[in-house]
């Protein structure tokens, strides 16, 4: 790679700024090249960070549980929306659309009924997803939706 090249033939003093950052970029050389080399890897924590943004900021509040089976559920339920929104769909829609249908299922002892409700689940994808919607939210949406249909939506292009 021509950048890690050029930091090392350029001579600055070390302690200047251009200097430190060289030095970093030149200690770190492997671990950015991964970087470079794959397209599916980030370079910041920016994502892991804003996913337990909410988390963090309920944090106190949640010492406040009037009981410790109160606590549980709202991890569950925290953990079901966070999972919603890592799949591509809208929180609301979706804990609507649990608490619309589980209580319809006459049992949910059996895994295939519990796989089907799932957030990654294609069938949910495709009842929760409005097509129209995708277009409006952009590249990302329609490479989530491809992963977890397998296609694009009929009727959309994208570069």
């Amino acid at each position: 790679m021509n950048f890690f090249d050029w930091c090392r033939e350029h001579s600055v003093l070390p302690g200047s700024k251009l200097g430190k950052a060289i030095e970093y970029s030149l200690k770190y050389e492997s671990t950015f090249r991964t970087i470079l080399e794959d397209g599916n890897l980030v370079l910041s924590n920016n994502l892991a960070e804003r996913a337990i943004k909410s988390l963090v900021i309920g944090r106190k509040n949640w010492l406040f549980s009037q009981s410790f089976e109160g606590a549980q559920s709202s991890a569950i339920i925290m953990t079901l929306l966070e999972t919603a929104k890592r799949n591509g769909l809208d929180s609301e829609k979706y804990i609507n659309y649990l608490l619309t249908n589980l209580p319809n299922e006459d049992t949910l002892e059996k895994n295939e009924i519990l796989e089907a409700y799932l957030p990654w689940n294609k069938k949910i994808y495709k009842k929760l997803v409005d097509k129209k919607e995708l277009s409006a939210l952009g590249r990302r949406a329609l490479i989530q939706y491809t992963l977890v249909i397998g296609r694009l939506p009929k009727g959309t292009c994208y570069r």
